[in-house]
């Protein structure tokens, strides 16, 4: 990357500091000597994107290194509101930005929709107004600390990021200037030899190679950094976690700290059906639960809860839980909502498995009581978008610190965005803390839809490497146009058949009756 500077500038890559600041204007904005104000621009110029984890960045590296009065991010259409679903809702980097940079500050451009202006025009209507400053494009990220001398006049050639003071003579022309070194029958010659067309022979700036800086890609990821020993990720660790070391996972104890226990939550009246009674036989049998909790406000009912209870005795019982009213002194309408929190209060006091009743136990959860807490991916039909997780399936420690922080993060609930909370929200908990938590892929698989369908109707997936079965839509009960019982499931040629023979018979090949 080629970066311009003033005939003042010296060779090598240490930063030099102005040698004085003047005091605050009226604004409360100083201004370096050569009237250079201490402020930076940041222009969001006609992006219909969400604001995005590189964004942040970029902004926290200006914080860091450049270390202005104020951060003017200017736009004309402000990032898009979150709709409910993953992607969209995953993107809190704007929120994030704003509660941890108390100097930024947003501009809103509404006349830039009526004009047809140019980038570089734009940027160079910004510092004309501003008189100067730091200014970057959205994605662009300072490696270390700047300290440049006054009178500076520093772009790099695709205007990703610059240094202008009051007599630069390179904004006058920054529009041409910027056009004919993007001209790519004119990319073998320097942009220096373009500045001699446009700049007095006095004025020209030469190269400046202390401005270290680079443009990141957009769709970069808290754990693509996480890890990984790159001088990139460990500048960008330090701006988002403090801290130029690779972070710690969660690592597996020499014994089992979660108890084997299982927990169901269940607002409103229930009628135990035959694939609920799956789910819990399931829990029984191949789990090996030492006792299955229905956490419910009243006691099941049906035949089904009755056969349970008679043949598994004190190993299944009903645990009277009411429901709350209100999350952080917000009235909750959804039951849904109800039952998420429940399932976090139940498993800071008691530790074990939570389970949701469409949830169909596959293998022995032990391994898995190893960790503090472990969770799974919400990957239903076949979603692209992996940074989410799924709460219809947690194992955890009584106490353990990430339920902690899921409940505690709960007290900001949108009751309007249940995606958010019970999905997008525990993610965000692992990465800001990857090592209070485990994500294990095969926690369950998700069935779907079109990734569920074929397992109702063939055989030939193999399940046996996923520890649990999460069916969604459509429901079992609704696809089959007949009654799943005892008797039905022996002869079902498919996935889902071998999975429920192998819960109620413990093989999962089809029954013969003689």
């Amino acid at each position: 990357m080629s970066y311009y500077g003033s005939s003042s500038d010296v060779k090598g890559n240490k930063p030099i500091r102005p040698p004085t600041v003047s005091p605050e204007n009226e604004d409360g904005i100083r201004t370096r000597p050569g009237d250079f104000p201490l402020v930076a621009h940041v222009v969001w110029y006609r992006s219909s994107s969400w604001f995005k984890f590189a964004n942040l960045l970029s902004v926290l590296s200006i914080h860091r290194f450049a270390q202005p009065d104020v951060i003017y991010y200017h736009y004309d259409v402000p990032p898009p509101e979150a709709a409910d679903n993953h992607q969209s809702l995953y993107h809190t980097w704007l929120t994030e930005a704003k509660e941890r940079v108390p100097n930024l500050k947003y501009v809103h451009h509404p006349e830039w929709l009526e004009k047809n202006d140019s980038l570089p025009a734009i940027i160079q209507s910004v510092l004309r107004t501003s008189s100067g400053g730091f200014f970057f494009l959205p994605n662009s990220i300072l490696l270390r600390d700047v300290g440049l001398v006054p009178e500076m006049c520093v772009f790099d050639e695709n205007l990703r990021m610059g240094l202008v003071s009051n007599d630069c003579e390179l904004l006058n022309s920054l529009e041409t200037w910027y056009s004919k070194c993007q001209d790519k029958s004119r990319r073998s010659a320097k942009c220096e030899r373009i500045l001699e067309e446009l700049v007095p022979t006095d004025k020209i700036p030469r190269r400046l190679d202390s401005f270290g800086a680079l443009a990141v890609e957009r769709n970069l990821f808290p754990d693509m950094i996480m890890f990984s020993t790159s001088q990139m990720a460990s500048t960008a660790r330090l701006l988002y976690y403090g801290s130029l070391k690779p972070l710690k996972i969660m690592q597996a104890g020499i014994r089992p700290v979660a108890p084997n226990l299982v927990h169901y939550v269940w607002f409103g009246h229930l009628e135990l059906s035959f694939m609920q009674m799956l789910s819990v036989l399931g829990s029984l049998r191949i789990i090996q639960a030492e006792t299955v909790y229905i956490h419910a406000d009243e006691e099941p009912a049906g035949p089904y809860w009755r056969e349970l209870k008679a043949d598994y005795g004190p190993r299944v019982r009903f645990m009277r839980t009411t429901p709350v009213d209100t999350i952080g002194g917000r009235k909750v309408e959804h039951i849904e909502h109800k039952s998420d929190y429940a399932r976090l209060l139940i498993l800071l006091k008691y530790g074990g498995i939570y389970m949701d009743f469409d949830v169909l136990p596959l293998r022995s959860f032990d391994h898995l009581r190893y960790f503090d807490a472990v969770i799974g991916r919400d990957v239903a039909s076949g979603i692209d978008f992996d940074r989410a997780l799924q709460n219809g399936l947690i194992v955890a420690k009584a106490d353990a610190e990430f339920i902690k922080q899921f409940r505690d993060a709960y007290q900001k609930f949108n009751a309007s965005k249940w995606n958010y909370n019970s999905c997008i929200l525990p993610y965000k908990i692992y990465e800001k803390r990857p090592d209070i938590v485990h994500i294990e892929e095969s926690l369950q698989y998700q069935g779907f839809d079109k990734f569920l369908i074929p397992h109702y109707e063939t055989a030939g997936f193999d399940w046996t490497n996923y520890y649990a079965y999460h069916y969604m839509t459509p429901e079992p009960e609704d696809f089959f146009h007949f009654v799943l019982d005892r008797k039905s499931i022996k002869t079902i040629n498919s996935t889902f058949g071998e999975i429920m023979r192998n819960i109620v018979f413990g093989s999962k090949d089809i029954v013969y009756d003689e």
